[in-house]
Order: structure tokens, then C-alpha cells, then sequence
């Protein structure tokens, strides 16, 4: 299990071990590998360029905010590459972390605002 209790400011990509507990809710079953991200607002803006063979079938993890208290919103642009097959959230229903299947090569980006306006932006690259 990888633990996520503490967040660097950055972005960061870490290899997981099945099952994956975000905040106390399991985000991976394990049934594949995984890959995790790390972004929240405010975080300088980072960009991870990856083979898209490499994670074309693994489970990627993106924790959207540096805390188990109070999540963001975000958004996915283009919608066609990702896709949310799991999400944790906090009390009130904003998103903590997300779990996402690769549906194809490409740039996508996912921005993540604060409840206050802060943004963070993650950019994953995933060339043929």
C-alpha cells in the first residue's frame, strides 16, 4: 500500500502496490499495476511524458489535493484520452483522488481549483 499522508508541492509519479488506499478509501483494487500522481492548487504546473505503452494498462492515481479534508474540483481536458473509473471524496462531496484508465495516446491535462480559486494543473503526455 503506498502511503499518501504527507504531499510534496509538486507533482510526482510513484510506482504502486495493490490495494491502494487514498484517505482511507481503497482507490486500486490491484487487479493491475499502478501509477500515481501527485498535484494540488497552487502546485507549479508539471508535465510527466510517458510511452503510452507503459501505462496503456495500468490504473493511473492522481491525488487532486494535499489533504483528506477538503477536496477540489477538476476537470480533464480532452475528455477522450482518461477516464474516471474511481474517485474518493471528502465530506461534502468534493474530489480528493481520482483513478483513471488510459483510453489512448496523447496530451491530456488535468487542472484542479480550490474552493478559494486556486489552481493547480497536471499535463500527462503519453506518446506512441
Amino acid at each position: 500500500m503506498i502511503g499518501v499522508a504527507g504531499c510534496s508541492a509538486d507533482a510526482r509519479k510513484s510506482s504502486g502496490t495493490p490495494p491502494v488506499k487514498i484517505c482511507g478509501s481503497v482507490i486500486h483494487s490491484g487487479a493491475q499495476g499502478s501509477v500515481m500522481y501527485e498535484i494540488h492548487p497552487g502546485a507549479r504546473a508539471v508535465t510527466e511524458r510517458e510511452p503510452y505503452s507503459s501505462l496503456a494498462n495500468e490504473a493511473v492515481l492522481v491525488k487532486l489535493t494535499d489533504n483528506c479534508e477538503r477536496g477540489v474540483t477538476y476537470s480533464i481536458r480532452p475528455s477522450g484520452l482518461l477516464a474516471v473509473t474511481r474517485s474518493v471524496h471528502d465530506a461534502d462531496g468534493a474530489t480528493i483522488a481520482i483513478a483513471l484508465s488510459v483510453k489512448g495516446a496523447g496530451k491530456s491535462e488535468i487542472v484542479v481549483r480550490s474552493s478559494s480559486g486556486t489552481v493547480g494543473h497536471l499535463t500527462i503526455d503519453l506518446y506512441k
